[in-house]
């Protein structure tokens, strides 16, 4: 069976797809407007702090509730809301009276509103994708992702451009609009493992807390991702501060930006490759490796065209890693503990984020982003090493595949 005759799936990786778009694009936006608006590289930081917050206070009660709820209608329902947010927004922008105060509570809403998705968007895969299918089905996500993570960018700040923050925003809503009706074609049972609303919610969140905590290497690997996820934060900070400094245009920085989209895309088609090739554990340490040696290589990028193609390959390797520690862990977590293990997991690897976004900020206004490079390279290393040294990763050094449980 062929992963693209699922149906079910093709509309599923569309509407996520689509949404990312609108996330790619307004992590190159959003923070260009509050420096608009500002001159502060630490106030344009913030931006990327309140999308990614709410994962550290929502994400273990609402993989509960995604457990509990269609999971279907709750995609519905935030595709909603972040429509009416963004095209609110638009209007006031077209209006002419938009300031950063208004775009920081936009970004608060669309931050929650992401956590619903993204919790019950990893849920479901494993209901719409047959399971010899599920590693495939990962790598092309990922792709999904890096796809959008070139489109957004670049296609963003060119609206941007032309027709002002009223058409990026009004474009914004349109494709989440266009996610809210890709859903609705979706045929799929999407609440096969839903629990006892009458039950507990601490209850349900500690079974799935239980299980994670019992699963030395899936845990892990989520808190190798979380590391990874503080050192990706400062990247698109890291483009405009580049960008601007070589006198680019906003375009330019957005183009370059979209080389990161490119190495993803490129990251996540070799996944499946790439695990057959070196198995789990070897292809996985190595992946983490490369990072690490990819953004130190950020030093050697002096002029726009370098730091495109280091930009690539730091996404490409990050792409690599999380193609396979999320494929590992989809199979091994039970059906009915879907939502909880992987908002636990995804609060692991979210909650460095905001850190990762706030720091990049300050640490570029008041220390250079030479000391911002030398400082998140040396974490890149460290996690590197840890993964490698761990005992948890030597039992799967030789798998070929991805295999079930642990």
């Amino acid at each position: 069976m062929r992963l693209w005759s699922v149906r079910d799936y093709v509309f599923l990786l569309s509407a996520q797809s689509a949404s990312t778009l609108v996330g790619a694009g307004m992590n190159v936006v959003f923070p260009l407007l509050i420096l608009k608006f500002t001159g502060s590289m630490a106030a344009a930081g913030v931006v990327g702090v309140l999308r990614s917050a709410p994962y550290l206070f929502l994400s273990l009660p609402l993989g509960a509730l995604v457990d509990r709820w269609n999971r279907k209608h709750i995609m519905m329902a935030c595709q909603t809301g972040r429509y009416i947010c963004f095209f609110a927004l638009g209007l006031v922008a077209h209006f002419g009276v938009v300031n950063e105060w208004q775009i920081y509570f936009v970004c608060t809403v669309d931050g929650i509103l992401f956590v619903f998705f993204n919790i019950a968007e990893a849920s479901v895969l494993s209901s719409v994708v047959p399971r010899e299918l599920l590693s495939q089905a990962s790598s092309t996500n990922e792709a999904g992702f890096g796809t959008a993570m070139i489109l957004g960018p670049a296609a963003a700040t060119l609206v941007y451009q032309i027709w002002g923050i009223s058409g990026a925003l009004f474009a914004g809503a349109f494709c989440y609009l266009c996610s809210f009706l890709l859903l609705t074609i979706l045929k799929t049972e999407l609440n096969v493992s839903r629990v006892d609303a009458r039950s507990s919610l601490t209850k349900e969140i500690s079974e799935g807390i239980r299980w994670l905590s019992g699963a030395r290497l899936v845990l892990l690997l989520a808190c190798i991702m979380g590391g990874l996820n503080l050192i990706n934060a400062a990247m698109p900070l890291l483009a405009i501060t580049v960008g601007q400094r070589l006198g680019v245009s906003d375009t330019s920085i957005g183009t370059m930006v979209a080389c990161g989209g490119i190495g993803s895309v490129l990251g996540s088609i070799c996944g499946t490759h790439w695990l057959r090739l070196h198995g789990f554990g070897r292809g996985v340490v190595l992946a983490a490796w490369l990072h690490a040696i990819a953004f130190g290589a950020l030093f050697a990028a002096t002029n726009l065209p370098r730091l495109g193609l280091v930009y690539g390959l730091v996404e490409a390797f990050y792409s690599l890693y999380a193609v396979m520690q999320f494929a590992y862990r989809v199979k091994s977590v039970p059906e009915k503990l879907q939502g909880r293990v992987n908002s636990a997991c995804r609060l692991i690897a979210f909650s460095l984020y905001p850190l990762g976004s706030a720091l990049a900020g300050i640490i570029s206004e008041y220390c250079g982003v030479q000391f911002l490079l030398a400082l998140f390279t040396a974490v890149a290393v460290l996690l590197a090493c840890t993964l490698s040294l761990s005992r948890s990763i030597a039992p799967t050094w030789q798998e070929g595949s991805v295999r079930e449980g642990l």
